[in-house]
C-alpha cells in the first residue's frame, strides 16, 4: 500500500494541467512497454497493476512455503529427539531399540532431502531475491540522500508536496520496506536454519546416556549424526544454518558500510 501511495503521489506531484494521474502513473512506472510504440489504453494498465499484484503475492509466498516446510520438517525431528532424551533416562534398554531409533533418524533425514531435492530452487530464488532487494532498498535510501531528492522534487514538480504526508511518502515506503524485507529474510532463515539444529541434537543426547547403556549402534547413531549434512539448501550452492545468517547480516553490514563510505 506504501508503494502504491509513494507512486502514486510521485505521479501527482508532477502531474501536467490536463493529464489523465492513472495514464501518467502507468507510463511513468512501465516504461519499458512504451518504449516499443505501445500504445496507452485503460485495460493494458489495469492488466500491468494486476501481474504487479499477482507477482507480489507470489514473492511472499515463497516464503511463507519454505517456513511451513521447514516447520513441518524440525516438528519430526523433534519427535525422535524427544524419543532420544525418554531413552536416555531410562536404566537399560536393548540393542534393537537403539537400531530402530537410528533408523527412524535415517528415514527422517532421506525425508529432509527428499523435499530439499523439491524445493531447493525455490529457496535459492527466495534468498537471492531477498538479498537483491534488501541491497537495492539500502542504495535508493542512502545513495542520493533524502534531502537533495526532496530538493529536486521541489525544483521539477510543480505540485510538490500534493500527498497526505507531505511529501515523505517515498521514503516512509523506503523505510518500511527495508525494515519489513530484513524481518521477513531473518525469519525465513532462523525458521529453515532449525531443521539443521534439529538434525543436531540427537549428538548431545547420546553422549548423556549412562556408560552401562552404550552399545555398537549408539556409536553408530553417533557416526550418523556428525558425518552427516542435514539441512535445507539452495541448489546446494549454500546450507542454511545458523552461521548462513551471520554470513548474511553480515554482508548486509558491510554494504551498508560501503554506501556510506
Amino acid at each position: 500500500m506504501l508503494s502504491l501511495l509513494s507512486k502514486f503521489v510521485i505521479t501527482m506531484d508532477c502531474l501536467p494541467k490536463g493529464s489523465d494521474l492513472f495514464e501518467s502513473y502507468i507510463i511513468r512506472n512501465f516504461p519499458w512497454l512504451f518504449e516499443f510504440d505501445v500504445p496507452y489504453y485503460l485495460p493494458i494498465g489495469v492488466i500491468l497493476q494486476f501481474l504487479t499484484l499477482v507477482s507480489t503475492i507470489n514473492w511472499s509466498y515463497s516464503d511463507l512455503f519454505i517456513v511451513c516446510m521447514s516447520i513441518y520438517l524440525t516438528s519430526i525431528l523433534k519427535q525422535i529427539n524427544k524419543k532420544i532424551e525418554m531413552a536416555g533416562n531410562s536404566n537399560h534398554l536393548p540393542i534393537p531399540f537403539w537400531r530402530t531409533l537410528r533408523e527412524d533418524y535415517t528415514r527422517a533425514t532421506r525425508l529432509v532431502r527428499s523435499f530439499d531435492d523439491t524445493i531447493s530452487s525455490v529457496i535459492f530464488l527466495s534468498f537471492a531475491s531477498n538479498l537483491f532487494f534488501i541491497c537495492l532498498q539500502l542504495y535508493n535510501i542512502l545513495s542520493n540522500g533524502v534531502t537533495s531528492k526532496y530538493n529536486l522534487l521541489k525544483e521539477m514538480c510543480p505540485n510538490y508536496p500534493s500527498g497526505p504526508l507531505g511529501g515523505y511518502e517515498q521514503i516512509m515506503y523506503l523505510l518500511f520496506s527495508l525494515s519489513f524485507l530484513l524481518g521477513r529474510s531473518l525469519v525465513v532463515s532462523l525458521v529453515a536454519a532449525k531443521v539443521h539444529s534439529a538434525s543436531m541434537v540427537p549428538a548431545s543426547a547420546l553422549y548423556n546416556i549412562p556408560r552401562n547403556m552404550y552399545c555398537s549402534e549408539i556409536q553408530r547413531f553417533l557416526d550418523q549424526v556428525h558425518g552427516d549434512k542435514v539441512a535445507l539448501s539452495g541448489l546446494r550452492f549454500f546450507y542454511v544454518t545458523r552461521s548462513l545468517v551471520l554470513s548474511v547480516c553480515q554482508l548486509h553490514y558491510y554494504y551498508f558500510i560501503y554506501l556510506n563510505q
